[in-house]
């Protein structure tokens, strides 16, 4: 019976993507999407807001989702052949929902399933450890916080308030972040957050790269450019207002403007806001 169980976990389920500039897995909302292979992968990545190129194909067993693949906290997106090959192989109790969305067209071609899974932090001081988190975002020493960032992700409620104290720093007093190049943890925050889909720093997203000049470049680096796009769409709760005040705000940088007007486009590939909305008619 074990010799089955573990031929089981070793199963493969389907197929993720990677996104290997800033180490994110593909997501519909906040479930980590498994496709059937990688041609249907390639096909939805195909709707992404970056090249096919920029992502790594990985093979999805079966072990890998009861250990939480992706950091989803047990939600996955499945294809519908993924999702039979978790009915054949698990005894995992999960529940499934057909994926209801716009770009679907009703049709039942993508399924959502919650893993029932006890999440192991719940047994650590979770106000200690939020604090042990922040601290290790703060300056930067050459080391990704992979470990610190899987378990922000893990305690998201209780660590998105103080991710959004964060930000408005940058905005009141920018020359402090742009002179001290090891000051971090703005920029941990800003992904983290956009990560989370948090509508709630919409507003402070879009002031600070609002502001003037260079001040986002010189804050944020390549992240006004590469990754403003995705921030921006992510955290706009279903409205573009904010995103289009960018747009056009002549007083802004205008790659800042130019990526806001890419998020607006793929609002409307998202069926967030329709053509007639993005171009004010």
């Amino acid at each position: 019976m074990k010799k089955k169980e573990n031929e089981n976990s070793e199963t493969i389920i389907g197929y993720s993507a990677f996104r290997l500039f800033d180490e994110c897995y593909e997501y519909i909302e906040n479930a980590c999407y498994i496709a059937d292979s990688p041609e249907s992968l390639k096909k939805f990545l195909g709707r992404a807001m970056f090249a096919v190129e920029d992502y790594r194909i990985d093979a999805v067993k079966l072990s890998y989702i009861i250990g939480d693949y992706g950091c989803s906290l047990g939600e996955f997106a499945l294809e519908p052949k993924a999702l039979k090959q978790i009915q054949q192989t698990t005894d995992c109790a999960y529940s499934v929902k057909t994926y209801d969305h716009l770009f679907n067209k009703g049709e039942p071609d993508l399924f959502v399933v919650n893993l029932d899974k006890k999440i192991t932090v719940s047994q650590v001081d979770k106000e200690t450890k939020v604090s042990e988190i922040l601290n290790s975002f703060k300056l930067y020493d050459g080391i990704y916080k992979r470990e610190q960032i899987d378990v922000a992700i893990e305690l998201k409620e209780e660590i998105i308030p103080y991710l959004i104290e964060i930000l408005p720093k940058g905005l009141s007093n920018p020359k402090e972040y742009i002179e001290n190049e090891n000051l971090y943890d703005h920029i941990y925050a800003l992904m983290l957050l956009g990560h989370l889909r948090e509508s709630r720093a919409h507003e402070v997203i879009v002031d600070l790269f609002s502001l003037p000049d260079d001040l986002p470049h010189d804050l944020f680096g390549d992240l006004s450019t590469n990754d403003l796009p995705t921030l921006l769409l992510r955290t706009c709760g279903g409205s573009i207002e904010r995103i289009r005040s960018l747009a056009l705000n002549a007083a802004a940088d205008d790659y800042c403007r130019i990526a806001a007007l890419q998020a607006m486009a793929f609002a409307v590939i998202n069926g967030i806001a329709s053509r007639e909305e993005v171009l004010g008619v």
